[in-house]
């Protein structure tokens, strides 16, 4: 079996390798492939930022330019301290020998010696030259660019500069010799040109230099524009110094273009684009997005095939030295009779830091076992980038942590029973869950997949002919809720109910506050899935009832910045405290101080923190979202709210608030009900799955 596995894997990453060459070809699609990783959509507003205020992830140069550089800056520019201006300067300068003789590139500097001494050069070569001299000359510019066969490599580019004396940014494109103007000779901005050509309103393109100009006619000019107007993008980012500095970057423009900018996207040194939203680019966007999905599958695929085919290898080694010595395939171990303590069980999932639902319960059921005397041993698989730099890298640093995990498990696989997989939707599972599906299969090992994605109706409509493969590999499905139960099961999927566990030394209840005012906890990611604008507005209402009230946020995540704007805007920045994430150790003591906890969520399982709450006697309101109505029953464990609807939340908090009798009651029922999820019951139910995998016949590769 594992010269098979061997021979299938090989053709297999083969056949990938054709298909990504076939994707690159021609190089105008080659060019596609590289925008596909870079795409991003943007609305107008996006685009009219102040430079002294750049967005915080648009890469901004501040790297101060090389001598030689700031020198001829300073050369072009003189005593000019009008930012227009100045960059007309600078856009003559590089025209004055353009002759259209090919592009060039290269560094920075050769670049600029060729675009001026031998009239090389494309727009890309232009404008990557005009930003260096404009930053040496402290003119903030940046780059558009647009296409016409959806963001691949055919298109154009060209900058705007910032003038605040006149109020904006203004276009000028450097390659094609012209700046456009409003009727009475305002320069405009890219946005502005691009608006009018939309409505075929009059346009003026004014010429910056007597040398070439791209376009003799006009009418022809104006045309050019408007095929591409719909495909309007701006580079996030004019770091030209910072890019050609980056050290891998610089080793890999040695062997030509093509390597360096391979080494610019997997360092994270290429910018990203965002588009300007049209009603004509949707679709062409939503291709770009579809391309970079089969491009980080092709990626996985690729990393999972040389790991199999590796592993696979060794196996067919070991089986030809053992000639003779049996077949290629084993039965798993039937440990169903022996004692627990027996069992050695690999656990393959995360660990905090960071603290979170799914990297909890892994770190609590293998404290929990271990301290039953069975060997558990975690491979961690958001284990800490080594080395450390390769973080920001982006596309590298998946193989950095794939490929250490994916051997971490083929080890800890050999020496254990079984494995426990902890496993989520979306890139999650294809990354970090199906691995160790498969290579426990390679090593002849019953695995037990312990699934807990929130979304899994909308990833397995999604991805079902991938995803249910693996699942069919694995020995066992375990899910934590009934509500995930019947989501597997409309895909034909048998699952078993194992729930999360509470530590209920940890968190215990205090006594009932009878202190005024009220305090709210949210303990969950900032995230848009958690709606916690919904809960910031709901509290807005409460407060305005109960001005004493207070709200505790704990927990990060990309929308801190846009709901702390929220609070400040409902008025609320002096009563909600945005506490960041907490540790699972702490959490207690939050639980402790509040008096209603809240969970705001629009997608959710079976949320730890309903339980946690429970166990510390703190009263719940949620919403009645996904497996949340299997674990809180309205008016018994909790309040029950339609997700999205701020008064109907703020309706069931104040409730809470003022009817004590209704509180103790959910508190009690809440405390009772929670014993279910302690660890001497969730233990026998555990014990009884791995006992039942163990005693599978599970056919090895070597």
């Amino acid at each position: 079996m594992a010269r098979r596995i061997f021979i299938s894997s090989v053709i297999a990453l083969c056949a990938l390798l054709a298909f990504q060459v076939w994707l690159a070809l021609p190089s105008t699609e080659a060019v596609r492939l590289r925008n596909a990783f870079l795409i991003d959509s943007g609305a107008p507003a996006d685009f009219g930022w102040d430079p002294a205020k750049p967005p915080r992830d648009f890469r901004w140069e501040s790297n101060p330019p090389p001598r030689a550089f700031a020198q001829r800056a300073e050369a072009i520019v003189g005593s000019e301290t009008r930012a227009f201006e100045g960059g007309l300067l600078i856009a003559r300068d590089l025209l004055r020998n353009a002759r259209d003789r090919g592009p060039i590139m290269a560094d920075l500097e050769s670049t600029y010696r060729r675009i001026t001494e031998e009239g090389y050069g494309y727009c890309a070569d232009f404008t990557e030259v005009f930003m260096a001299l404009a930053h040496a000359a402290g003119i903030p510019s940046r780059q558009w660019a647009f296409s016409f066969d959806g963001f691949g490599g055919d298109g154009h580019a060209f900058v705007e500069v910032f003038d605040r004396a006149r109020g904006g940014w203004k276009m000028i494109d450097v390659y094609n010799n012209f700046y456009p103007v409003t009727a009475n000779g305002a320069p405009m901005s890219a946005l502005e040109f691009r608006d009018i050509l939309l409505a075929n309103g009059p346009v003026r393109m004014q010429r910056i230099s007597p040398g070439r100009l791209g376009f003799p006619i006009e009418a022809k000019a104006i045309d050019y524009y408007k095929r591409g107007a719909r495909q309007w993008y701006l580079w996030w980012g004019n770091d030209v110094f910072a890019y050609e500095r980056q050290p891998l970057v610089a080793a890999a423009a040695v062997l030509g273009r093509h390597a360096e900018q391979v080494a610019a996207l997997a360092t994270g040194s290429f910018p990203h684009f965002r588009v300007v939203d049209v009603a004509g680019n949707t679709a062409a966007v939503e291709r770009m997005h579809r391309l970079r999905t089969i491009l980080l599958a092709n990626l996985v695929a690729g990393v999972l095939l040389v790991l199999v085919a590796t592993a696979s290898a060794i196996a067919w080694i070991r089986q030809a030295r053992r000639a003779g010595g049996g077949g290629s395939g084993s039965t798993g171990e039937d440990v169903s009779g022996s004692a627990a303590s027996a069992l050695r069980v690999a656990i393959a999932g995360p660990l905090p830091p960071p603290s979170g639902g799914m990297a909890n319960q892994c770190a609590q059921l293998a404290a929990f076992l271990r301290a039953d005397g069975i060997a558990a041993e975690v491979v961690r698989n958001n284990a800490p980038y080594r080395p450390a730099w390769v973080e920001p890298l982006r596309v590298v640093r998946a193989a950095f942590r794939l490929i250490p995990y994916c051997l971490s498990l083929w080890r800890a696989a050999g020496r254990c029973d079984l494995v426990h997989v902890f496993a989520n939707s979306g890139w999650a599972w294809h990354l970090l869950a199906a691995p160790p599906v498969w290579l426990s299969r390679l090593r002849g090992r019953p695995v037990v997949v312990n699934y807990r994605g929130g979304d899994a109706a909308a990833f397995l409509d999604r991805s079902a002919r991938w995803v249910l493969p693996t699942l069919r590999a694995a020995s066992l499905l375990v899910v934590p809720s009934p509500f995930l139960r019947d989501v597997f099961a409309r895909h034909g999927v048998d699952a078993e109910i194992v729930p999360n566990i509470i530590d209920l030394a940890k968190f215990s209840p205090r006594p009932q506050s009878s202190a005024p005012g009220l305090c709210v906890l949210l303990a969950r990611n900032l995230e848009p899935i958690y709606g916690i604008d919904t809960a910031l507005r709901a509290f807005a209402i409460v407060h305005t009832q109960l001005p004493g009230a207070t709200m505790v946020i704990a927990g990060t995540g990309p929308d801190h910045a846009r709901l702390a704007d929220l609070a400040r805007t409902l008025r609320l920045a002096d009563a909600v405290a945005f506490v960041g994430r907490i540790d699972n150790a702490a959490m207690p003591d939050y639980y402790r101080r509040a008096d209603v906890a809240l969970n705001s969520s629009t997608v959710d399982n079976m949320p730890i923190s309903l339980l946690e709450a429970y166990a510390s006697g703190v009263p719940v309101v949620s919403t009645d979202v996904g497996g949340v109505p299997f674990i809180a029953r309205d008016g018994e464990t909790a309040l029950l709210v339609r997700p999205g609807d701020p008064e109907a939340m703020a309706g069931a908090l104040l409730r809470l608030a003022g009817d004590r009798a209704l509180y103790a009651r959910l508190r009690a029922n809440a405390l009772e009900y929670v014993t279910r999820f302690a660890w001497p019951s969730v233990r026998r139910q555990w014990l009884d799955c791995y006992s039942r995998v163990c005693a599978m016949p599970v056919r090895a590769a070597a």
